[in-house]
């Protein structure tokens, strides 16, 4: 009896046991969509991302998001994404908003005719903010990047107050446009125009400017190094040094008149300094008795010390010092020594004064780094200024006697050009066989460039001077040097 009972039992439990398993069957949920987030929003772009719920596939003629600046959407923008067959996540970019503006976003799908509505967020468009732009110096044609954040597709750019149209906007952070070539001024005041928005940007473009002219030919055998040159209100003075007439150390000394290049031979009968410190107004001094090499381990130095005043040579108290290549700077009263090497090749750090009128030198401290007159230095007001061999620039200011850390000097140093002061500001370059000449802007401590001498051959530079605010430059063929040219440089033209 009792295997009859469990026999006609276990039927019986496979049946319920179907039927409970059919009871427990998924309810199918009706399609339904939520807005999730706005994963990213800038001046006029936004990327939204939605979710359709729904647990089995879906069949619906549209989805998307609607835009609005009212939160009752009476009026708004539609991003449509078209038909759509599974649920889940859903991502969508719009551009062409307003800047700065406050709006709210819902996502939507449209089912059987029937648009059905998820939940409202609120985010803000932003602010188009420049960063920096480059080059800051240039000539027309040139490409300027501005860099920035949220820019938008219809920037343009105001130079000067006048609309120039841009070449690109990518990626919402950079412009591109050309320059347009110069008209009254020799700079740019750049505002940058993003919808309703006006950006005006700190910094100005410069343009490359100064004009280059050619100052003639001067017949003039004599070849020379390590020579020594100063001027005078009129006058232009050059010699010295080595010669390649007589193979060492040469005597003489020349006279130029800056307007006429008509020139006077003057005989120097000390003993001639290769190497020596002059200033631009004709005190001269110290160096080599010979030929300086680069494998020697000690000089043979001397301590003369003259200047060249009404025509005449006079001698001063001796140097207090043995120096090699010194670079020397005058003031109204007094001659500042600094740097050099000593007979030993070793670096010199001590500054040295000699006041005019008591004819006698003192120590006056210390210079952080040792100057070369093989390297530019040149005087504005009370502070005299250094560039050393890795570019670095400081000054000393001889009232405080006090040293500061300058603007780098823009280019690769090399030996000798020009380093002259002009209306407050001073102008560096033709090193070597160098083109390139800068402007160094002392009240803003910065460099600029200025436009490259058009010089076809390899040429040296042998010396230089102001006059009417243009500087002269002498030069001579690289390897060559018997003839003498000049060059003329007006830095403020173009």
């Amino acid at each position: 009896m009792t295997r009859m009972k469990i026999k006609y039992a276990i039927p019986f439990l496979a049946f319920f046991c179907m039927f409970f398993i059919a009871c427990e069957e998924e309810a199918i949920i009706p399609p339904s969509v939520f807005t999730e987030e706005v994963v990213f929003s800038s001046g006029e772009k936004v990327i939204l991302s939605g979710r359709i719920l729904s647990n089995e596939d879906v069949s619906l003629e549209d989805h998307g998001f609607q835009i609005s600046e009212s939160a009752d959407f009476n009026s708004n923008l539609i991003v449509s994404l078209g038909e759509r067959l599974v649920p889940g996540r859903f991502v969508s970019e719009y551009r062409d908003l307003d800047i700065q503006t406050d709006y709210f976003i819902r996502s939507y799908i449209l089912l059987n005719g029937e648009t059905i509505i998820g939940n409202t967020l609120l985010f803000s468009t932003l602010k188009p903010k420049v960063i920096d732009f480059s080059p800051k110096q240039g000539v027309q044609n040139n490409k300027i990047i501005i860099e920035g954040v949220n820019f938008t597709e219809d920037a343009f750019v105001l130079w000067n107050g006048d609309k120039l149209n841009v070449n690109s906007v990518t990626e919402e952070s950079f412009i591109e446009f050309t320059v347009p070539s110069i008209s009254d001024l020799p700079y740019a005041e750049i505002q940058l125009v993003n919808q309703s928005d006006t950006i005006q940007i700190v910094d100005r473009f410069e343009y490359i400017i100064g004009e280059w002219s050619d100052g003639g030919l001067l017949d003039d055998p004599f070849k020379n190094i390590e020579h020594i040159y100063f001027e005078d209100e009129d006058n232009f003075y050059y010699g010295l040094g080595l010669s390649t007439e007589v193979s060492g150390p040469s005597q003489k000394l020349f006279k130029l008149n800056k307007e006429t290049y008509t020139r006077t031979e003057i005989f120097f009968t000390g003993v001639v300094p290769v190497g020596g410190f002059y200033t631009k107004d004709g005190f001269f001094g110290s160096g080599s008795v010979g030929v300086v090499k680069n494998s020697d381990l000690s000089l043979n130095l001397l301590n003369g010390f003259y200047r060249y005043l009404d025509d005449e040579i006079i001698q001063l108290a001796n140097s207090p010092v043995l120096l090699y290549r010194a670079a020397a700077i005058s003031t109204e009263d007094a001659v500042y020594l600094y740097g050099g090497e000593n007979q030993d090749r070793i670096p010199n750090s001590v500054i040295y004064k000699y006041t005019i009128a008591t004819d006698d030198w003192s120590e006056i401290g210390m210079s952080p780094k040792a100057p070369s007159k093989s390297f530019p230095y040149f005087a504005i007001g009370n502070d005299h200024y250094f560039i050393f061999e890795d570019g670095s620039m400081m000054s000393h200011d001889i009232i405080l006697n006090t040293w500061s850390s300058r603007a780098n000097f823009p280019n690769e140093v090399e030996r000798d050009g020009i380093a002259l002061e002009l209306n407050g500001n001073a102008y560096v370059g033709l090193q070597d066989i160098s083109r390139r000449v800068f402007e160094y802007i002392a009240n803003e401590n910065r460099w600029k460039k200025l436009k490259t001498i058009s010089d076809i051959n390899p040429s040296i530079t042998l010396g230089s001077w102001v006059n009417n605010d243009m500087i002269t430059i002498m030069r001579a063929n690289f390897g060559v040097g018997e003839t003498r040219f000049f060059w003329t440089l007006d830095p403020k033209a173009f």
